[in-house]
């Protein structure tokens, strides 16, 4: 993932067990957070599993349970 300098992201972790993402946060004019990341779901059952699409909606979830502003 690239984010622009000029926004000062600040990279951040979330509590799932999602096994390929990445995520960042910037502020924006408002001061408001607004999260951005990049998730990879392997179409390959025998790499993580068949349980890697519930672990994406852990993800998905996770941001939207809290009120984030997610990309």
């Amino acid at each position: 993932m690239y984010v622009k300098s000029e926004l000062h992201a600040v990279r951040c972790s979330l509590t799932t067990d999602f096994p390929e993402h990445v995520w960042c946060y910037f502020t924006d004019t408002n001061n408001v957070r607004c999260y951005i990341g990049v998730c990879y779901r392997t179409p390959t059952v025998e790499i993580y599993g068949s349980l890697n699409h519930h672990l994406l909606q852990d993800v998905i979830n996770e941001l939207g349970s809290s009120k984030k502003n997610f990309i």
